[in-house]
């Protein structure tokens, strides 16, 4: 067998959407941002799958995947509607199972949010009056309970550290979480590198790369609560990867979708 191939064949896709058990083997990443990541990435054992950008968004969020697609569970990917279908056709040949969804992304907040929900256990997060029908229907079909918040960026807004865990700059995110009973850790607002005008979110400039390994876009070095990050994952027995040792970036959040399969001894 094509060795290639075998090692296709040894992976699964992910059960909850940010939360993967094993080690990550592919994962979606802003196709502006995969020249820059993809190689520390791959000494780790890990592909980059590009998300094309959106014409229809402004600034960087064109660019970011938390915006472009939103990862239900397992194989299934909702993507807007206008995705590039050589991009779908890549997914596709992946056996994902594409769903496109029900509006088109504009501009303006809040027509351009339908995809940014955030996902961590069986719960959902987000501004539900925007949230697209597509990703309601599918998660409540998985039997998720979805939660309205007024935060439209929820995904970008949280790093998901564990299915009991996350960190957070947003008030509003901190306490539904809390009531929802997830242990927050809440720490000041920017210090994450977006544009000239605007600063990014924690959780745009991160994701999970095993139950136990969270990579950053970058270092820690210069944000204040440094030493609290590092404590709270530490608490919560998750270790930090840094790919670059320049500033935190949002990428519009690096998003798990496959991890290795250890249910057939896969240990490489």
């Amino acid at each position: 067998m094509n060795a290639q191939l075998e090692k296709e064949e040894s992976t699964l896709f992910i059960a909850k959407p940010n939360l993967p058990q094993n080690k990550v083997t592919s994962l979606f990443l802003g196709e502006k941002y995969v020249q820059k990541f993809s190689g520390p990435l791959w000494k780790l054992g890990v592909k980059a799958l590009p998300v094309p950008p959106c014409e229809s968004l402004s600034g960087e969020e064109r660019h970011h995947a938390d915006m472009l697609l939103h990862h239900i569970g397992k194989n299934g990917v909702i993507v807007h509607k206008g995705m590039l279908g050589k991009a779908k056709c890549l997914y596709k040949e992946m056996h994902m199972e594409i769903v496109d969804s029900e509006v088109a992304l504009q501009k303006d907040y809040p027509y351009n949010i339908a995809l940014n929900g955030l996902s961590i256990g069986s719960l959902f997060f987000h501004n539900l009056k925007f949230t697209d029908s597509s990703i309601k229907s599918q998660l409540i079909s998985n039997n998720c309970k979805l939660i309205h918040v007024r935060q439209g960026y929820a995904k970008c807004a949280v790093a998901v550290v564990d299915e009991g865990s996350a960190i957070t700059s947003d008030n509003g995110m901190a306490a539904a979480l809390e009531c929802a009973g997830i242990d927050v850790l809440l720490i000041r607002p920017g210090f994450i590198f977006l544009d000239s005008e605007h600063y990014g979110f924690i959780g745009g400039c991160c994701g999970k790369l095993s139950k136990d390994r969270i990579a950053f876009t970058g270092s820690l070095n210069d944000h204040p609560d440094k030493n609290k990050i590092l404590n709270f994952l530490e608490t919560k027995k998750v270790y930090p990867v840094f790919l670059t040792e320049g500033p935190l970036i949002d990428v519009g959040s690096i998003l798990p979708l496959k991890e290795e399969d250890r249910r057939i001894g896969n240990n490489t």
